[in-house]
């Protein structure tokens, strides 16, 4: 009798602790039409999208100059556990480079992919089209500022019209409004 009562426990921990868990996101590819620039492609990108309530705010990750990483999918599930689309962007695949590295000519930028990538996402009816925002690592970084300076020539694919936001800003988790110093 002990053990099928150890069992019924044992089952009983485990579905709890699958209940208690956040629902996956669901993950599909998408293609990104980047049709200006220096290097106009279809570039392949992995959306991210949580389980809940939409619509969602939305990120754009760019990376660096060696290409996408393991850090930006693992990225992705975790903000995406906490209520975020994320659009993964591969800039270089489509464009048959895997490292830029110390070597500007290969590739000036791409900001002309962020801009593209916000297009997606603004299209996409669980995105929060007010909400859209962009994280690079290291080339992506510098991507991402260039980006913001050229709004002026994107008015319809803004990713932060400013720097400090006059609504109020909701976090993903149970809707707390952050303090702001």
């Amino acid at each position: 009798m002990s053990l099928h009562r150890n069992i019924h426990h044992v089952v009983a921990a485990a579905l709890g602790l699958v209940l208690a868990a956040p629902a996956a996101a669901e993950t599909t590819d998408v293609a990104v039409e980047v049709t200006a620039g220096p290097r106009p492609a279809t570039l392949r990108a992995r959306l991210h999208v949580p389980a809940g309530q939409a619509p969602f705010p939305a990120l754009v990750f760019l990376h660096g100059c060696s290409g996408l990483g393991r850090r930006q999918e693992a990225w992705a599930d975790e903000l995406s556990a906490e209520g975020y689309v994320v659009l993964v962007l591969d800039s270089f695949g489509a464009r048959g480079l895997t490292r830029v590295c110390g070597d500007r000519q290969k590739f000036p930028g791409h900001a002309e992919d962020a801009f593209a990538a916000v297009r997606v996402l603004q299209r996409r009816a669980e995105v929060d089209r007010a909400r859209i925002g962009l994280i690079g690592w290291s080339h992506g970084g510098w991507t991402t500022l260039w980006a913001l300076a050229g709004q002026g020539a994107h008015p319809n694919d803004g990713c932060a019209r400013r720097s400090r936001s006059t609504r109020s800003a909701r976090t993903p988790e149970a809707g707390r409004t952050p303090r702001r110093s």
